[in-house]
């Protein structure tokens, strides 16, 4: 198969799906294609390792396993405990999916484990107590109150960050907070 004849499959199936948002699914798709060329094309060569031959010349190697996308300023970079805003991609029917603010439950240098949150509306369902915790984020942009949605914890690259979105801090005392986390898992 050709990646032209995958596309067109793609394209049929797409187009034939009903009770799905496919332009949301082709848009997303599109965005996911742009990072990926983004690491493969610019940070692998900007990252290139030296390589000495064993006749002492040298030479550049791209290596996408020892590349890393890096948030810069450093001082950006959102921490454990704080919420920021990440691309999660389209997923499955029941997962949380697209953009979401998300709360950061771990740092791992090159993945974060992350909690996406929801808004809570009038109409929203109550919180349920065994997948859900309701959380207060502070100067957040949404006057609606947080949810996170525990059951939809996942590990992220840091290159899902979108970093022109604000970090915010949670109002919540932090390690309380994780202790209820980890009391659902």
């Amino acid at each position: 198969m050709t990646v032209q004849n995958d596309l067109a499959k793609v394209q049929q199936i797409l187009l034939r799906m009903q009770n799905y948002n496919s332009k949301a699914l082709s848009t997303e798709l599109l965005y996911w294609i742009k990072d990926l060329e983004y690491f493969y094309n610019t940070l692998v060569p900007s990252q290139a390792q030296t390589k000495i031959e064993s006749d002492g010349s040298s030479r550049k190697v791209n290596n996408p396993s020892k590349t890393y996308y890096n948030i810069s300023p450093a001082s950006a970079r959102p921490t454990a405990g704080q919420v920021a805003y990440f691309n999660l991609r389209r997923g499955y029917p029941k997962e949380v999916y697209d953009g979401h603010f998300c709360y950061i439950l771990k740092d791992f240098k090159t993945k974060y484990i992350v909690i996406p949150t929801t808004s809570v509306k009038p109409n929203s369902a109550p919180m349920n107590p065994t997948f859900e915790i309701d959380i207060t984020i502070k100067d957040f942009i949404n006057t609606d109150p947080t949810r996170l949605q525990v059951s939809d914890i996942r590990s992220v690259d840091i290159q899902r960050i979108n970093i022109r979105k604000n970090v915010y801090n949670v109002a919540d005392d932090v390690a309380t907070l994780n202790n209820k986390i980890y009391a659902l898992l």
